[in-house]
């Protein structure tokens, strides 16, 4: 039996007191280090990952497989998702947004675009730091049906540390492109090819590069677009392109271009058009033809284009830009986006919906751009909204120019023609009162004028009118992912900035209408709680039946005591645009209707019409500015004053044709917009009519002139300068007798257009541009090669088109957001579903399940551990009561080291099964 260690040199060395502290400082450290490691365990859970291969090519190869995108660019933000106050957002995996300048693609996207990736934030992903400013080299997989997510767990890395990846990166693509070079897709150096023939190979499409050229003298802007066409095959063919212009561009001039020979275009009837075009092409003569398919769509057709012949058309058109608050907008828009088709069909919509390139494809068709503005004042300041500017220069090249000249070029980075540009530009000096422009030829009978006004509107009463907020959301598959997010932002805004007498209604239609409430709901702490739910739980998908959304909005009973107003939210991609608009126009004087223009492309001349048919406003938000910004510039407006029933007294006889007819009601900070034509010249008194709240008012327009006549505004003998002005109003005389004829065509009216488009050479729906040679060049016509177009930048094609892979394919038969006869399904009673129930996100199912299971298994790993320190406490504690020599004292020290040893081995499982529960259910 062995006996109690007394204190001896041996026993004492053991329980000394230096020893002792040692002994129970490490277990102290252990367990604080366990601890720790527990604290931050969703952040270590996430992070354990696989060690990469070694060789890095074969690191390379394997991700090639793995990885849907790989690209290199420059971080340009970097933002988090917050979550609302109210609690509605719930926990969501990869937080993190990255938006990113694409320089060089190797799999996936386009060269040239910004793209989104997601990534963790730290709390249940092992997310990768993106700094803003810094190149990468991004590989990322898909996520959702839109998203793409990268890892600190990935190869992903700084652009610098990239030089191997980079070189067999280019070794793949080089060998991919070769394997593919039979097959009529998409080569990884981003072409998009056809083969014409049996046989022949791989060829690119024909539209091989745009051109524009604006030239903005005040607030007129004359465009100048050049299309290259190319023919790289062994045969004859014809290209086909269906293109956007500016959906109040007065297009009046056409030519064709074939080496150093020049064909000028005639304006002809479009039937009489198409035929001499069709009798060209049929005879082995080259021909172009440029037909309006839309006030905004048009398609350009050349015939017989020989091999290796390159033809160059070139399009010139005139327009006003938009003016306000000192700010002028200049709009060239660069994409048709995909249009739906509604139950019943619509009668061209072969016209307008034109094949779209998938997603990591090209057609080899670039753009450049270039602006030389002569604003007459000082410019503070240039900017362009979705693309970089090369270069914003002083412009010394033309003496006809003046000092306050400005040149603004487009940077070759954004050269993809996937998004509208939009340029701004701020004037100095105070806001004028009117500005007014004139043109009149000293042999001609009459002139023409544009006059914008900007008359100081006075409340005539403090009180504030309680309104109806009718808000309805597009949420069909073309909103999918980022623009449904934005919309989302707007609608939390507008939903928690009601004023306290508001009431409002919610509702979202894709194939069918659904509403929050089939009553108005008053603004209260539960009504917005409810609205914010309803609003969180909108996803993209679907068709877009948007005129059963706006009968179901006007079919609500109107509150007298109420002004009500119907805001839209829509990206407008529909091919029923007369539908909409002559439903909205028969309820003109039941409620005022706003439009907001979602997107990087949206259909501006839906989303224009809209608002000045329901006499409302337009805005527009694009994916990349403050959504807050947008719609509380909406609420700014209609807190204020709005000035109806305006009418302007001329001072004289000679003015006559004004438009638009009848006039705008004019909106705080926003113009009031009319040209004409005048007989009569000499100086006259302009007085604005109108009234405000039900009162009368009148301001009068104070003018100079060089008989110092005060307050007269002068209309001129003969002025030469202005010249467009005549095709400018040519083309809103047409715009406002198309509009007229949005609930049906009338023959007069037909014929009133035509004659007018004719007399101006203007394109319309009614009149085209034909061009055509005298001498064939082939024996037998070639074959329609149609051009594809670029899906806007931010629209899911997923979204639209469906796949196999998306989740609202579930739902639906036919391809989600596609429905050539509106098949995706019939709405009851007017298609409008009451309760909100339009069903939960599956991503929010998904990510709600991750979190609690997360939880439940970190949960699990700290009971564990509490467990083990516990345990390792006691029997490091009994092992001091032994005897130094005993095994048992021993032992019990090595099970107690060896604990904290197991706590780490049990996370680093409890760990890895989270992550592959993420990843199973992700």
């Amino acid at each position: 039996m062995r006996q109690p260690c007394q204190l001896t040199a041996r026993c004492h060395n053991f329980y000394s007191m230096p020893n002792l502290k040692k002994t129970l400082s490490f277990l102290v450290v252990s367990f604080i280090a366990v601890a720790q490691f527990a604290a931050f365990a969703p952040k270590a859970q996430a992070c354990l990952c696989a060690f990469p291969d070694p060789d890095p090519q074969k690191m390379v190869e394997k991700a090639w497989e793995e990885y849907d995108v790989i690209f290199s660019g420059e971080v340009t933000s970097v933002s988090k998702t917050k979550y609302d106050d109210d609690g509605m957002v719930p926990p969501i995996p990869y937080a993190t947004t990255i938006f990113l300048q694409v320089f060089q693609n190797w799999k996936g996207i386009n060269q040239g675009q910004s793209q989104v990736i997601r990534t963790g934030d730290g709390e249940f992903d092992c997310g990768y730091t993106f700094q803003k400013g810094e190149r990468y080299l991004v590989y990322a997989q898909k996520y959702d049906v839109s998203d793409f997510i990268t890892s600190g767990c990935g190869p992903t890395k700084k652009l610098v540390d990239a030089s191997e990846d980079i070189k067999y990166l280019n070794k793949l693509s080089s060998e991919t492109s070769t394997a593919q070079t039979n097959d009529p897709s998409m080569l990884p150096g981003g072409t998009l090819n056809v083969i014409t023939k049996e046989g022949e190979g791989v060829k690119e499409f024909p539209l091989k590069h745009t051109d524009v050229r604006a030239e903005i003298s005040g607030f007129i802007s004359r465009v100048t677009v050049t299309q290259e066409f190319v023919n790289p095959y062994t045969e004859p063919i014809e290209a086909v392109y269906t293109f956007p212009l500016p959906q109040n561009a007065a297009v009046d001039a056409m030519e064709m271009k074939i080496g150093e020979r020049v064909i000028k275009a005639q304006i002809k009837k479009r039937e009489e058009a198409r035929q001499l075009y069709e009798e060209a092409k049929d005879s082995g003569r080259r021909a172009g033809l440029l037909e309006q398919e839309r006030p905004n769509i048009f398609t350009q057709s050349v015939a017989n284009i020989l091999p290796e012949d390159s033809i160059f058309i070139t399009i010139q058109y005139i327009e006003t830009l938009e003016y306000e608050r000192g700010t002028y907008t200049f709009v060239f828009p660069m994409t048709v986006g995909p249009r739906y088709i509604p139950f019943g069909g619509v009668a061209d919509a072969e016209s307008i919906t034109p094949p779209v390139l998938k997603p990591g494809e090209r057609s080899g068709h670039d753009i450049s751009l270039a602006v030389e503005i002569d604003a007459g004042f000082a410019i503070n300041d240039i900017r362009s909204k979705n693309h970089k500017i090369l270069k914003v220069t002083d412009y010394f090249g033309s003496v006809n120019r003046s000092v306050y000249a400005r040149y603004i070029e487009l940077s070759a980075l954004d050269s993809i023609p996937n998004k509208d540009f939009i340029l701004e530009y701020d004037v100095g000096g105070d806001e004028p009162q009117f500005t007014l422009l004139t043109h009149k030829k000293p042999d001609s009978d009459h002139g023409y004028f544009v006059l914008i006004a900007q008359p100081q509107l006075t409340p005539t009463q403090d009180e504030i009118t309680p309104k109806e907020m009718i808000f309805v959301v597009d949420s069909s598959g073309s909103m999918h992912g980022e623009p449904i997010s934005r919309v989302k932002q707007v609608m939390r805004y507008a939903i928690k900035n009601l004023n306290p007498n508001d009431t409002f209604y919610l509702f979202s239609f894709s194939n069918e209408v659904s509403a929050l409430s089939e009553t108005p709901l008053a603004n209260t702490p539960e009504n917005i709680e409810k609205g914010l739910r309803y609003i969180n739980e909108l996803e993209g998908g679907g068709g877009t039946e948007m005129l059963k959304g706006v009968k179901a909005a006007y079919a609500l009973p109107k509150d007298d005591n109420r002004l009500r107003y119907v805001v839209m939210l829509t990206d407008g991609y529909i091919g029923n645009e007369d539908a909409i608009l002559a439903e909205i126009q028969a309820h003109q004087n039941d409620a005022r209707f706003f439009s907001f223009g979602i997107g990087s492309s949206p259909n501006r001349f839906l989303i224009e019409q809209m608002a000045m048919q329901g006499k409302g406003i337009s805005f527009y938000l694009n994916l990349t500015e403050d959504s807050d910004k947008v719609i509380r510039d909406f609420y700014e407006r209609i807190a204020n004053p709005v000035a109806t029933d305006i009418e302007i007294n001329w001072g004289d006889e000679g003015v006559s044709e004004v438009y638009p007819n009848p006039l705008q009601d004019i909106f705080s900070a926003k113009p009031l917009y009319v040209i004409g034509k005048y007989t009569v010249a000499g100086y006259r008194f302009i007085t604005i009519k109108g009234k405000i709240q039900g009162e009368p008012f009148e301001t009068q327009l104070l003018g100079e002139n060089p008989e110092d006549v005060y307050g007269a505004i002068t209309f001129p003998q003969q002025n030469t300068e202005n010249e467009g002005l005549a095709s400018i109003w040519a083309r809103q005389k047409v715009k406002s007798l198309e509009a007229s004829m949005y609930r049906g065509e009338n023959p007069q009216t037909v014929e009133e257009i035509t004659n007018l488009a004719l007399a101006y050479s203007i394109v319309t729906k009614y009149t085209s541009f034909v061009a055509f040679e005298e001498k064939p060049v082939t024996d037998q016509p070639g074959k329609t090669v149609q051009v594809p177009v670029e899906l806007p930048e931010g629209a899911s094609y997923e979204g639209i088109f469906g796949s196999e892979d998306s989740a609202v394919q579930e739902t639906y038969s036919d391809p989600s957001g596609y429905a050539p006869s509106g098949s995706l399904g019939q709405a009851q009673d007017r298609g409008t579903t009451f309760g909100g129930n339009i069903g939960v996100r599956t991503s929010d199912v998904r990510d709600t399940v991750r979190t609690v299971a997360n939880l439940l298994l970190s949960g699990l790993g700290i009971l564990f551990l509490i467990i083990t320190i516990i345990s390792s406490a006691v029997l490091a504690t009994r092992a001091f009561k032994k005897p130094p020599t005993s095994s048992r004292a021993k032992k019990y020290l090595i099970i107690g080291i060896a604990g904290l040893v197991i706590i780490l081995i049990i996370w680093t499982i409890i760990s890895y099964l989270s992550l592959g529960f993420s990843a199973a259910i992700g």
